[in-house]
């Protein structure tokens, strides 16, 4: 089994569908293999997207048939809170996010994204500017 080359497949057909891959794994788990693919993509990924590319990496799998013995394939998303780039931030404009500076963590929901700066409106209505040299990490969060 090349497992670099399946990770190679795979890579192309998922770049094909407009998602990025985010881990791959083949290990042991409760006794069983299990090829684990994990992906992502900015915005945000719905159960069609996993649907949709489940199928098209198990029409590869059976075609190419490149494992051996028997595995299982799982196939997720990072999930719904998730880190992102301050360059792909107008993509979450009015979703809550957590913004980490080097001395402070904020959370709201995201107001504007421009060129130097992000405003969030935090919980208690106010509008907060932060500076992109600020920012040491930004994520999705849900909000209760």
């Amino acid at each position: 089994m090349n497992l670099n080359k399946i990770k190679d497949d795979c890579l192309e057909i998922i770049q094909k569908s407009n998602l990025k891959l985010y881990s791959f794994d083949y290990k042991k788990k409760d006794d069983s293999n299990v090829l684990e693919i994990v992906v992502d993509k900015v915005g945000f990924i719905d159960i069609e997207d996993i649907e949709d590319i489940t199928n098209k990496i198990n029409e590869y799998l059976d075609k190419e048939d490149p494992i051996d013995e028997e595995y299982s394939l799982e196939i997720s998303s990072r999930g719904l809170e998730k880190d992102f780039d301050f360059d792909d931030a107008s993509v979450y404009i009015g979703e809550w996010i957590e913004v980490k500076t080097f001395d402070q963590l904020y959370k709201g929901k995201l107001i504007e994204a421009l060129k130097d700066s992000l405003v969030i409106k935090n919980d208690k209505n106010k509008n907060i500017k932060i500076n992109a040299n600020d920012i040491s990490s930004l994520r999705i969060v849900c909000k209760f």
